[in-house]
């Protein structure tokens, strides 16, 4: 992280800024710098943008047990973004993604994220899942009327509420994620939170080619996603059997192997909502 944030990052120039950095995100990585404790950093309660909630999904896609999935989606969150709505947004929205990844059902799948929510005292981040739910992005994208109160602007728990709406909306990956670039303000952020719910829903097979082709490091997250989906599918293949070092059980855990399926999306859209979608 603190490379990214120096410049020392593919294509950029040592000592360069980000192109684009949230508050919160700079100022949890600069306590991190200055304690070197990723659990002491975080940019404090009241900074609740959508940064963390933006880079959160590997975590769904490569964690299998439910309890250690949650408890590392908010210590990851919590390295530049440590307030409880953001914290306990990024581990409602894993398990909804891993819940997809299982080929849940949409409104099932927002079920699970409610219940994490709600053990995870977040009424607030609950309260957004549902909104979420009574939300048409097609509808907002036509009136330019945004039924949110920061406008779409970079708030979690609205990012989330536009994620969840995402899902829902029958219509084809390209065309929800159109729409929600079209709403405004933060687009490309919005897009990319979206975009990975809707590429676990959907499929890589959903996103445009001419999208494809934008995507810095693309055939680096090609390869991290093959990696990591042979991986889990020995995983898969050797479930129940028995590590010859410890004798217990390699894997206890079912899962469907679809990293594939969003690998692309977050940096795709990140990608793509700066450029003309025509």
């Amino acid at each position: 992280m603190l490379a990214w944030l120096d410049g020392d990052w593919p294509g950029r120039e040592p000592g360069s800024r980000p192109r684009d950095i949230g508050g919160a995100t700079h100022h949890g990585l600069e306590r991190y710098r200055r304690c070197g404790d990723p659990r002491a950093a975080g940019a404090g309660q009241g900074q609740a943008g959508n940064g963390s909630l933006m880079r959160c999904i590997p975590t769904a896609l490569a964690v299998t047990d439910r309890s250690r999935r949650i408890r590392e989606s908010i210590e990851i969150s919590a390295i530049t973004h440590d307030d409880q709505r953001a914290t306990v947004a990024c581990a409602a929205y894993n398990e909804i993604a891993a819940a997809l990844l299982h080929e849940t059902p949409p409104e099932q799948a927002i079920s699970a994220g409610l219940v994490a929510a709600r053990e995870l005292g977040g009424p607030a981040v609950a309260d957004a899942i549902e909104f979420g739910c009574r939300i048409q992005p097609a509808m907002i994208a036509a009136t330019g009327i945004i039924p949110l109160d920061g406008g779409a602007s970079g708030f979690v728990l609205e990012s989330l509420s536009l994620a969840v709406a995402a899902i829902l909306d029958p219509r084809p990956l390209s065309e929800v994620l159109i729409d929600i670039a079209r709403i405004g303000n933060d687009t490309d952020t919005n897009a990319a939170i979206a975009g990975g719910l809707l590429g676990a829903r959907d499929g890589t097979s959903d996103i445009p080619q001419r999208w494809r082709t934008l995507l810095q490091f693309g055939d680096e997250f090609t390869e991290a996603a093959a990696i990591l989906a042979s991986s889990l599918a020995w995983e898969e293949t050797c479930k129940g059997a028995p590590d010859t070092r410890t004798g217990r059980p390699l894997s206890t855990q079912n899962r469907t192997i679809w990293y594939g399926n969003v690998s692309l999306l977050g940096g795709c859209l990140k990608a793509a909502s700066h450029c003309s979608f025509g």
